[in-house]
């Protein structure tokens, strides 16, 4: 936090230094999100974007934007955005979390699902593959599958003892 506040601080006294490179306001931007304070994350985040949106992790902030959203129960936007990024950036990092992100919201089991298992089979090294698992134990749960449900979390960690504490990390 105290690098925040130093970072806060500098553009604050020299407000065209955010002119330089994208580095800085992506630290600032990240950091907020990161101790939970979504509305500075997204204005900082939200800027990041406007003036360098060309930048390589230009995926993960518009994911990271619309996370704020979501957190905010502004779905409807956090979808549109979550969308966008699908949309625009197949294969990245940030379509694979917008795509998880996404099916968290939708109406029905086949269409979470589908999306789940499209993570899991496209991208099994990304943890949010770990992640999508564990939504179809949910998923299977709540629907009083419980024998399958206990398979499909004996699968995650057969395959991948640490999967939880990643994604808690992650």
């Amino acid at each position: 936090t105290k690098a925040l506040e130093h970072l806060t601080s500098l553009i604050a006294d020299y407000p065209k230094k955010v002119y330089d490179s994208p580095e800085t306001l992506l630290y600032i931007g990240n950091s907020y999100y990161h101790t939970g304070k979504y509305k500075e994350a997204r204005a900082i985040l939200e800027k990041a974007y406007n003036l360098y949106p060309d930048i390589e992790s230009n995926h993960i902030v518009l994911t990271r934007i619309a996370d704020t959203l979501a957190d905010e129960n502004q779905v409807e936007k956090a979808q549109k955005l979550y969308q966008l990024v699908i949309d625009n950036f197949p294969g990245s990092d940030g379509f694979v979390i917008s795509s998880v992100r996404m099916a968290k919201h939708l109406e029905t089991r086949e269409e979470k699902e589908k999306i789940y298992n499209l993570i899991i089979e496209d991208y099994p090294e990304n943890p949010m593959a770990s992640l999508a698992r564990l939504r179809i134990a949910e998923i299977q749960n709540k629907a009083g599958e419980y024998k399958q449900a206990i398979e499909t979390l004996n699968e995650l960690f057969l395959e991948n003892p640490r999967a939880l504490k990643k994604e808690a990390i992650f």
